[in-house]
């Protein structure tokens, strides 16, 4: 077992921690829509142990790819923009949410089909609109948590921890999933060091998404 498939391993465990405990708390979560999380949580686990059995063990290499391409990446996009539409219910910043995921969206339909005669081994492009969007609206929540008096209860503030996990893992991996082919391709090297700290980071946030369950009450 390489240290890749290790890590992933090791990502699985945190995600499927994050997963179980989102439905351990249940019962306060259960009547907001912060019961769409563990859900959430629960098809991810699903979709990486799929992903890293078909290219793993079975080597579809290309089913793997479009797992991820298709389906795994964009569903986590579209999913925080609509947990930060729900949080922006009463502020200006809803709107937000909604054009983020509709800019994301036109980002993977130019993936596809613009840049579809290129060979890339991974959509840099549409990821890095999703990674920015998320930043973007990261940004706005903490303006508002910052200004607002719910910084004085930061611990039971599941958005929160939410979105210091977000915001710590899609600001420091951007420049690897920003220039993802030219890394692999080019310096190889830099590229798999820099894989591994993602997936550090990877762990700490969805630890953080743990803690948002423990911790966070839902607003």
């Amino acid at each position: 077992m390489d240290i890749y498939l290790k890590l992933r391993i090791g990502l699985n465990f945190f995600e499927a921690l994050a997963c179980i405990t989102g439905f351990i708390y249940w019962k306060k979560i259960r009547n907001s829509y912060w019961k769409w999380f563990p859900v959430y949580l629960a098809i991810i686990v699903v979709t990486e142990i799929t992903g890293e059995i078909a290219g793993y063990r079975l080597q579809w290499y290309q089913f793997n790819r479009n797992l991820y391409t298709f389906f795994c990446i964009p569903l986590q996009f579209l999913f925080f923009c609509w947990l930060f539409w729900k949080y922006f219910e009463k502020s200006s910043y809803r709107n937000w949410a909604l054009a983020g995921a509709l800019i994301y969206l036109l980002s993977l339909l130019t993936n596809i089909f613009l840049l579809a005669s290129i060979r890339f081994s991974f959509f840099s492009f549409s990821y890095m609109m999703g990674n920015l969007i998320l930043l973007v609206l990261t940004i706005l929540f903490f303006s508002l948590f910052i200004i607002g008096n719910e910084i004085l209860g930061y611990r039971s503030s599941s958005m929160f921890w939410v979105c210091l996990g977000l915001l710590i893992f899609y600001l420091m991996s951007l420049p690897l999933y920003g220039l993802w082919n030219t890394l692999a391709a080019k310096h190889p090297g830099l590229f798999d060091n820099y894989w591994i700290i993602t997936m550090i980071l990877n762990y700490l946030m969805y630890l953080l998404f743990t803690l948002s369950f423990v911790w966070g009450k839902p607003k």
